[in-house]
């Protein structure tokens, strides 16, 4: 996973499927999305400075952080709304995900 370092699990199920005909066609279709995601994700997180990260991590609900950070999680509309008071952050998070 691009945004924890993560990847026994991909590696697991990499192994898994590795001998079948269409394993880039499972693998894409089991966890394509989130790493696409955490990609997106590590960007946003890259483009921040060291404050903004901070306001960013307090902003967010603690129950979601580890879906972000292990599962390339793309926080919903009302948790991506927190992020409006917070300009600079809401600007860098539009760069990244509307694309």
């Amino acid at each position: 996973m691009p945004i924890s370092g993560e990847g026994i699990r991909f590696a697991l199920y990499a192994g898994k499927i590795c001998y079948k005909d269409d394993y880039e066609k499972l693998f894409s279709e089991k966890y394509g999305k989130n790493l696409k995601e955490g990609k997106k994700i590590l960007d946003l997180w890259l483009s921040l400075n060291q404050d903004e990260q901070k306001e960013l991590l307090k902003s967010l609900d603690p129950k979601i952080l580890p879906r972000i950070f292990l599962e390339g999680y793309r926080p919903n509309l009302m948790e991506a709304l927190k992020l409006v008071v917070k300009p600079n952050i809401l600007k860098k998070s539009i760069k990244h995900f509307i694309k």
